[in-house]
């Protein structure tokens, strides 16, 4: 989907002959350019959506990581605690 040539044609009109314009299907006042707009906002809305949902998962994961990382962390705190100890 072209949005700049969809948002220009919205704002400034379809610079085309109506049956020569793609909105038209080729055919003399047909113009869909109301409905491809529409779609092409429901398209965005529905990747809006997935990424969201990608993002939500990142931050999941790398809350998990950061409690491992802590956890090791600590791990390793008390493993040089024993290995100072021990000598």
């Amino acid at each position: 989907m072209d949005y700049k040539k969809l948002v220009k044609d919205l704002l400034l009109g379809c610079q085309e002959n109506c049956a020569n314009c793609e909105y038209s299907e080729l055919i003399e006042f047909n113009c869909a350019i109301n409905k491809v707009a529409a779609d092409a906002i429901l398209e965005l809305f529905i990747e809006n959506k997935i990424l969201d949902k990608k993002i939500s998962d990142l931050q999941v994961r790398a809350e998990s990581a950061e409690v491992r990382c802590n956890m090791l962390e600590k791990m390793v705190k008390k493993i040089r605690k024993l290995l100072f100890l021990g000598m």
